[in-house]
């Protein structure tokens, strides 16, 4: 919850990494998570993240270099390890893409509009889909994907048991 709490706002909001520092302290704090263990948990993610980041290319491009050119074995074990990381990037690209794909993301969600809740149902083929509301978004702001970003920030900020509710024109 952390991770996807300050991730959201990290990646959306100008000075997010800043903020996002915030997000964190306010949430473990809330949990009973002392001072010096939130700065603890900051140093050692921080420092793990930047040798994760920095480290570990130097780390492989200094073995290639001692190796000299790669043998067979090392091509071998770059191909699969590529292989291991493409194949479920795509699986999981190609169903989220899915017509099938669904997903539950909150338990309760009510649409207002012109002041009244819209009444869905899926079986009458009458419920507004997230894709909808984004390009109500888009056209209210003006700009193409400010109704994708605007969402994805939403849904990230708030627990799965909220109801959620959307107000529209």
């Amino acid at each position: 919850m952390v991770n996807l709490g300050s991730n959201a706002v990290a990646n959306t909001l100008p000075a997010g990494g800043a903020l996002a520092m915030g997000v964190s302290w306010a949430m473990l704090s809330s949990w009973g998570v002392s001072t010096a263990d939130y700065v603890l948990y900051t140093l050692v993610s921080g420092i793990w993240n930047v040798f994760a980041r920095l480290g570990l290319p130097v780390l492989a491009l200094l073995l290639l270099a001692t190796v000299g050119r790669p043998g067979d074995g090392l091509i071998a074990a770059a191909a699969a390890g590529l292989v291991l990381i493409a194949v479920p990037a795509v699986g999981l690209g190609l169903l989220v893409r899915s017509e099938s794909f669904e997903a539950l993301l909150y338990a309760l969600v009510f649409i207002y509009k012109g002041g009244e809740v819209v009444k869905s149902s899926k079986r009458a083929g009458n419920f507004v889909t997230c894709e909808e509301v984004a390009e109500e978004i888009d056209e209210a702001a003006g700009t193409k994907g400010a109704g994708r970003d605007a969402l994805r920030f939403f849904f990230l900020s708030r627990s799965a048991n909220s109801t959620v509710e959307f107000i529209t024109g």
